[in-house]
């Protein structure tokens, strides 16, 4: 009975994550990655303060809608 039980978990678990696994939807585009020219706060800064608006400089535009 404890083996059934067992086997049965082991079954739905495996369903479960076969289920559960969402498709990729990765596309790679062509080129060079984004490289960051600056940032604000400097990275490692400390005694940031908890409402500082963080900006990131990239070497490219950006699309924020993707």
């Amino acid at each position: 009975m404890k083996q059934k039980n067992f086997l049965v978990s082991i079954a739905i678990g495996l369903a479960t994550l076969i289920i559960g696994c969402a498709e990729d939807d990765f596309q790679e585009t062509a080129g060079m990655c984004p490289m960051i020219i600056d940032t604000n706060p400097d990275n490692a800064a400390t005694n940031v303060p908890l409402n500082q608006v963080i900006t990131v400089t990239f070497n490219e535009e950006m699309n924020p809608s993707i």
